[in-house]
């Protein structure tokens, strides 16, 4: 009652320390054709657009990627999805079990859309392109090629969907059968913009993205990174950590240690006391 209707306050609820997942899917009148899950190197809160992404997901575990996938496809039959979509979801870890929430569904291509079809080999615009206009596997097209190709589409998803190398059968109609680890980063223009804060957030920074593979997810990573215009430091390494990473960051401060680097640690922290 004592709020201002002229000048309306909104409160938004900040889940700290959770993890961001999407699936990326196509749908034809709410039954999935294609789904496929990626996550974020960064922890919910960074803009979907310059989070590092991963695929397939690195840290899910199986019973949260079940679910995801089912809430997946109860939201596609719900709204009766034909065509591309993309759904957020925020994973949390409560009591040693995950706690699966959505953020949002967007009914459309997301950006993410175009690295997930690269890392799959499908093209999933032509597929929801098709679907939308109601064409159909099998049905009479004047343009050969482009029906032969998109048979060829379907076949590789059925083939996909018997295939079980990543994940059980009851992980949905898209597992993952590559032998390799997509990662796409983004790209800031920081150094050109004189007074910019680096800080990432819920707002969009970046300025551009790229993707690499490579055979376990430290070597995408990496990749993916070199490639963006990211250097290799030669002596120096400023290490800036959230208090709560100490046990995932330990070891790969010690194996920088062991190979020579000069290392240094924000705020008041010394070197000496973070290896004790």
């Amino acid at each position: 009652q004592d709020i201002s209707k002229d000048s309306p306050v909104v409160i938004s609820k900040f889940i700290e320390n959770a993890r961001e997942v999407e699936m990326d899917a196509v749908a034809n009148m709410g039954e999935i054709v294609v789904a496929v899950v990626s996550e974020h190197v960064e922890n919910a809160g960074v803009h979907s657009g310059d989070a590092t992404v991963m695929i397939p997901p690195q840290d899910l575990s199986v019973a949260s990627h079940q679910q995801i996938h089912d809430t997946t496809c109860k939201i596609a039959k719900e709204l009766n999805i034909t065509g591309p979509f993309n759904i957020q979801y925020l994973v949390k870890e409560d009591n040693d079990k995950d706690k699966v929430s959505v953020i949002e569904c967007n009914l459309r291509a997301s950006r993410s859309l175009p690295f997930v079809s690269k890392a799959m080999g499908l093209d999933m615009i032509e597929i929801a392109t098709k679907l939308m206009i109601g064409q159909k596997d099998g049905e009479k097209n004047d343009d050969d090629e482009k029906k032969e190709e998109f048979q060829t589409q379907n076949e590789q998803i059925q083939k996909m969907k018997s295939k079980t190398r990543w994940f059980p059968k009851t992980m949905g109609p898209t597992p993952w059968v590559k032998d390799y680890v997509g990662c796409k980063v983004p790209m800031f223009s920081f150094t050109r913009l004189p007074g910019a804060d680096p800080i990432l957030g819920v707002e969009m920074k970046s300025t551009g993205e790229v993707a690499c593979f490579g055979t376990n997810k430290h070597e995408a990573f990496l990749k993916a990174f070199i490639a963006s215009g990211f250097k290799i430091p030669n002596k120096n390494i400023l290490i800036s950590f959230d208090v709560n990473k100490y046990p995932k960051l330990i070891e790969s401060v010690k194996v920088l240690h062991c190979l020579g680097y000069q290392l240094y640690v924000t705020d008041s922290w010394t070197f000496e006391s973070f290896l004790s």
